[in-house]
């Protein structure tokens, strides 16, 4: 595992920017929510920014934290540990939203923390069997313990849609 410094290149403070990979790795961007720590791939996040505005839609999905808006449009912010099946956290004072999407922004996650970016190669993810919930949105643990999510699968769930009166997400 190779930690990633602001720079974009290897951090030698992690003391690990020397050691071999077993081959090319991912860039992850390592954020935490409910108290547990999460990946995703980097080249889905568009921007990490703090809660703006966030409305609160009654009568919502659990999953759905509310909407804000992002560049003139709407953007749905969804609880990544309801989507999880995991215990949920209501949106606190510093949290940030971590907007992902392929080709354009497409949603936001509420996380509390964003530490930064890891590389890591597939043999540094290991696949849980048994995990609970969100199991199928999940590419396995890293070997620091993070939950690497499947990005490609998150963006594909049907639960993270809003209709935007005809639209969607």
């Amino acid at each position: 595992m190779t930690r990633i410094g602001a720079s974009g290149q290897p951090d030698p403070a992690s003391g690990d920017a020397t050691a071999p990979e077993a081959g090319p790795g991912t860039s992850y961007v390592i954020f935490s929510a409910g108290g547990e720590r999460f990946g995703i791939a980097a080249s889905l996040v568009w921007r990490v920014m703090p809660v703006l505005d966030l409305t609160v839609v009654p009568l919502a999905s659990e999953v759905l934290t509310g909407l804000m808006v992002l560049d003139g449009e709407v953007l749905a912010v969804f609880d990544l540990c309801a989507v999880l099946g995991r215990p949920s956290r209501l949106v606190e004072g510093g949290e940030r939203v971590i907007v992902v999407g392929e080709g354009m922004p497409e949603l936001g996650f509420a996380v509390r923390e964003v530490e930064g970016l890891v590389e890591l190669t597939d043999d540094e993810i290991t696949a849980e069997p048994g995990m609970e919930g969100g199991a199928s949105l999940s590419r396995g643990l890293a070997v620091d313990g993070a939950l690497i999510l499947c990005g490609e699968r998150l963006l594909a769930d049907g639960r993270l849609t809003v209709d935007h009166g005809g639209g969607a997400r």
